[in-house]
């Protein structure tokens, strides 16, 4: 596994060997069974299936970790239950409640999503991108992990409505359906402001180590060459209020800028 590799893969450059990932293969456990000799399926205990993953990605050699907070739970005081068809080994993902709580596509296009899911608490919602960012790095910490939105415009719009409605209420009165299309943004766009105020997790440490800063620095500003950056420091813990320890983190973080984006 390759955190480069996989970093290289994302920037569009060319590394060594050919990075991997995998978005589903993690739940099919005869697949992991196999692969790494460990017994485990889908009754087995969570240690087993945790250390089962891990020797998978060890084997495969994984680079990047998909993975998102936020899905169609967010949406539960009104969505869409389309069904499921059998995909995981033992058919629990199979699902038959197929429901639409919209009439008819005149409802659906007088939808105000502030109205039925409320406003977010912003702090909260950015203290769970950050724990669940932390979380999957401490389980896959050798490769790209990330955190996110997987409700964004398409995806959310359409667990609320389910595809039948959806295309329904966008054929019904296109115009009407913009504006619709409009307030879910405008919903959504808090989920997007508490992310960004996510702070750099695998920065914090409990010691000032002017190395691993820099080292952190470097990687993630390699991608930025070319483009405009602002660096927040967020890294409280590691500062621990001693203004000479602030002082040196700001000559590293412009010493690591210089090297990157020159």
């Amino acid at each position: 596994m390759s955190y480069d590799d996989g970093w290289a893969a994302i920037n569009l450059e060319t590394p060594p060997r050919v990075p991997r990932t995998e978005y589903s293969l993690e739940g099919h456990w005869g697949v992991l069974g196999a692969v790494t000799g460990i017994e485990v399926n889908a009754e087995s205990r969570p240690r087993v299936k945790a250390r089962a993953r891990r020797e998978l990605h060890r084997r495969w050699d994984f680079d990047f970790f998909w993975s998102t907070l936020t899905s169609s739970g967010e949406l539960e005081a009104k969505r869409t239950s389309m069904g499921h068809a059998v995909y995981q080994e033992g058919g629990t993902d199979f699902n038959a409640n197929i429901h639409c709580p919209f009439r008819d596509p005149e409802e659906a296009l007088a939808l105000d999503p502030w109205e039925v899911y409320g406003p977010r608490d912003r702090a909260e919602l950015t203290r769970r991108f950050e724990e669940h960012y932390r979380g999957t790095r401490e389980a896959c910490p050798d490769g790209v992990n990330m955190t996110g939105i997987y409700i964004t415009f398409v995806s959310g719009l359409i667990a609320i409505f389910g595809w039948d409605m959806l295309l329904l209420a966008a054929g019904t009165d296109p115009e009407r359906f913009g504006r619709l299309a409009l307030r879910y943004a405008s919903w959504m766009q808090q989920y997007f402001d508490a992310l960004g105020d996510a702070g750099p997790t695998d920065m914090v440490g409990y010691g000032f180590d002017p190395e691993r800063i820099r080292s952190i620095l470097r990687r993630d500003l390699a991608p930025c060459r070319g483009g405009h950056v602002d660096i927040t420091l967020k890294d409280v813990e590691t500062v621990q209020g001693d203004t000479e320890r602030v002082r040196r983190w700001v000559e590293i973080a412009k010493e690591a800028a210089h090297e990157a984006l020159a």
